[in-house]
């Protein structure tokens, strides 16, 4: 019964080895599966931050074609500023709160008109953008990079400006149409229906690797191109690939580990914006490896176990039907040889060391039986 003990003290160990075993392969595969997911999701988001760029191309190059529009109507070109500013009053409301403010310049460069009467008389060749198209000479349509408006009462707003040729009658350049673009504006029609994670955000940043939307409006034309103490070098990188035309899916070092998938926007004749999402790799295991699939995993644990111990149980089974049995009985068949019962018949067994030691025994028994005839034919003569 002691070799018997034994053995079963040492399946228990097998046993709990196991238990132990099967739980960090849980725990690896899913670690594993975490990751998996969190590659997936990242490959949607890139897909997502696609078609964000593309939607913010399209509502740019909606807001240039009218604004050709506007340069065609005659009222425009050569009404006086009361009817002007009247006809920009009505296409800004036609953009419904996405433009600040509507202007017309004339080919000095002065504010004719504009739809909030707040810009006549203003000289927009002290603005760049404007600068950039007077002096070109091909007047080619302009493009601001962000512009930090601030109102009386202190608030500001990040705003585009957009500034289109028109010409007179005889095709002579006759100055500029232009319209001022609510960045924030664009950030919540456009960025607010794709899903973020918690701490995730989606930045748009300009082809000077200036940010011109952030959710958090300290970081507003911060450029990540530049290096920063605290600031991960593979992020300046990030901007840089997206910029120039490139998208993709990077992971990267700030405050935490964090995914960004980032999209060109090839918004204005040669210039490409991009707009860039993160969110942070721990909280994207967190939410997306939901409770469901943390239940799967335990009941796929739970199944293993119970599989386990079905098969542990028929070991014991088969140990005590091919050894325990054997065993016995020949332990049986030792206590009746030291009781005078010689004419006994040993079983077989399949098990070599059980065999061997049954031969051994038989050898024993059958020099048992050879003296005992030896004694009694002494005692004969």
């Amino acid at each position: 019964m002691k070799g018997k003990s034994e053995i079963f003290i040492y399946s228990i160990i097998f046993l709990i080895i196991l238990i132990t075993s099967l739980y960090f392969i849980m725990e690896i595969h899913n670690d594993n599966m975490s990751k998996q997911i969190v590659k997936i999701f990242s490959e949607e988001q890139l897909g997502s931050t696609k078609n964000i760029a593309e939607r913010f191309e399209s509502e740019i190059k909606n807001i240039e074609n009218y604004l050709n529009l506007l340069a065609l109507d005659k009222d425009i070109r050569e009404g006086d500023s009361e009817t002007c500013n009247k006809k920009l009053e009505e296409a800004l409301n036609h953009f419904k709160g996405e433009l600040n403010n509507i202007g017309r310049v004339n080919k000095e460069g002065i504010f004719h008109c504009d739809a909030l009467q707040s810009l006549e008389g203003v000289n927009g060749i002290n603005y760049d953008y404007l600068k950039e198209l007077f002096e070109d000479p091909e007047h080619k349509p302009t493009l601001s990079r962000g512009i930090n408006f601030k109102y009386n009462d202190g608030s500001q707003e990040e705003l585009l400006a957009l500034h289109i040729p028109i010409y007179d009658s005889d095709g002579n350049f006759d100055g500029t149409v232009g319209a001022a673009v609510y960045l924030d504006e664009i950030g919540e029609n456009f960025l607010s229906d794709i899903e973020i994670l918690k701490d995730g955000y989606i930045v748009l940043i300009d082809d000077n690797g200036d940010v011109l939307y952030h959710p958090t409006q300290e970081h507003i034309t911060n450029f990540w191109t530049n290096a920063s103490p605290d600031r991960d070098p593979k992020l300046g990188e990030i901007v840089k690939d997206g910029i120039a035309g490139n998208s993709g899916i990077k992971n990267y070092y700030f405050n935490e580990e964090k995914i960004a998938t980032y999209s060109p926007a090839n918004i204005f004749e040669d210039r490409t914006w991009m707009v860039f999402a993160n969110f942070p790799v721990e909280s994207a295991k967190e939410s997306l490896i939901s409770s469901s699939l943390k239940g799967l995993l335990t009941k796929i644990l739970i199944y293993y176990f119970l599989i386990l111990i079905f098969v542990f149980l028929l070991l014991i089974i088969l140990m005590e039907k091919r050894i325990f049995k054997p065993i016995t009985k020949l332990s049986s068949s030792v206590n009746k040889i030291t009781k005078g019962q010689f004419n006994i018949q040993l079983e077989k067994s399949k098990i070599k060391e059980v065999q061997d030691l049954t031969d051994s025994l038989s050898r024993i028994l059958a020099s048992l039986k050879l003296a005992i005839m030896k004694t009694g034919v002494s005692k004969e003569h």
